[in-house]
């Protein structure tokens, strides 16, 4: 885990795919924090807008073929694939 903003250039990659909790305050500023910062706007796929906001219960918490039909789901929508 990056535990600080001179790391964001690590996160460097084609997309992103956000697991703010949104239910909780804290993890919301603090991703508000990193996306202002101005390493933020260099990476590759904040430039082509290919940050996607995911589900954190299904990405990260969640478990088994729910969450994982949940996640395919999710990826198709971002691609547009059917």
């Amino acid at each position: 885990m990056l535990q600080s903003e001179e790391a964001i250039p690590q996160m460097e990659a084609d997309l992103i795919f956000d697991q703010t909790n949104l239910n909780e305050a804290e993890n919301v500023s603090n991703r508000d924090k990193w996306t202002s910062n101005p390493l933020w706007s260099n990476l590759t796929a904040v430039k082509n807008n290919q940050v996607y906001p995911v589900n954190s219960v299904y990405w990260n918490s969640g478990g088994g073929p729910q969450a994982a039909m949940h996640m395919l789901d999710e990826v198709y929508e971002f691609y547009g694939v059917e």
